[in-house]
């Protein structure tokens, strides 16, 4: 940022960019994607783009670990994708993976089993661009769903970004995790993101919150000034 614009301020439109830099509408989707995941903006659905206040007197953290450890969250049991359909971006879907609204999209649905003596069990929704969604072979997966997409799209995956909420089981979803309607649930988003800033992949994943448990271990960076 420049310094002309201030935090809270708003950002200028998907419009008004193009208008401006004379670039289409895609470019400019990334360019808010890269500067929304460095975290200097924010997109609020309905209301617009915002300057993200920037505190150099925050800590920063990270996690440590392995990258892959985001492909399989149940550890020993793999999930099943058990339907893959064509559907179209909704506006929030599109303006997370930078797509127009009402493109096609591929959504991917299954179940992974926790354990081997308990019924319950996680629920996964997977969306992906359609040049990639269409050439999962589901039959074939074997549990390496996000591995196949990043090999299908010959990118280099470099950051995860999730964010994490918790709900209570519908009772679709309670049938589908073998849960009472109404049990506790952890929601796992994770988007994930190629050196080329391109969202290969989204993956919600639906956990029971009353046995499952995250932990994460942090080390302190200091602030860059």
């Amino acid at each position: 940022m420049s310094g002309q614009l201030k935090a809270s301020d708003n950002f200028p439109s998907e419009r008004e960019l193009r208008e401006e830099f004379g670039v289409s509408t895609i470019t400019i989707r990334q360019a808010l994607k890269i500067l929304e995941n460095e975290g200097l903006i924010r997109r609020e659905q309905g209301r617009g783009t915002f300057i993200t206040e920037q505190d150099h007197n925050k800590l920063y953290i990270e996690w440590s670990g392995s990258v892959h450890d985001f492909f399989n969250p149940a550890g020993q049991h793999k999930p099943v994708i058990t339907s893959k359909t064509i559907i179209r971006a909704d506006s929030q879907t599109a303006m997370e993976m930078g797509l127009q609204e009402g493109e096609e999209l591929y959504l991917l649905e299954g179940t992974q089993r926790l354990f081997t003596d308990k019924p319950q069990g996680l629920y996964l929704k997977a969306y992906f661009p359609k040049e990639i969604g269409e050439k999962i072979p589901v039959e074939e997966l074997k549990g390496r769903l996000f591995i196949t997409a990043l090999q299908i799209s010959s990118e280099e995956l470099t950051q995860i970004i999730q964010a994490m909420s918790a709900t209570t089981a519908t009772k679709k979803i309670a049938a589908i995790m073998k849960l009472q309607e109404g049990s506790p649930i952890l929601i796992n988003k994770l988007t994930f993101i190629s050196k080329k800033h391109h969202v290969v992949g989204i993956a919600i994943w639906h956990i029971p919150g009353d046995i499952f448990q995250f932990v994460n271990k942090l080390r302190y960076r200091k602030p860059r000034y």
